[in-house]
């Protein structure tokens, strides 16, 4: 079960990870998200509002850095087919 603290501690911590991709901390895009997804399946986030929602939720932390996590997800998945 979700704990509105856990959606707090979500969005905090999608705001933090943007803020390193922004200063190049990471690798790839997927290494920013990855943990911030794990932690919503752990805190029953995903469960209670949806991976939609989950991802929304990052991705307002990403481009609010000017980053389009998205597009950049896409973009990692085209190269790897490659």
């Amino acid at each position: 079960m979700m704990r509105p603290i856990d959606l707090v501690i979500l969005q905090t911590r999608a705001e933090a990870r943007a803020r390193l991709a922004q200063d190049g901390e990471y690798e790839t895009i997927d290494e920013a998200v990855a943990p911030l997804m794990q932690f919503a399946f752990k805190a029953g986030i995903v469960g209670a509002l949806g991976s939609d929602a989950v991802l929304t939720i990052i991705a307002t932390a990403f481009n609010a850095r000017g980053i389009d996590m998205l597009k950049q997800i896409q973009n990692e998945d085209e190269q790897d087919e490659q």
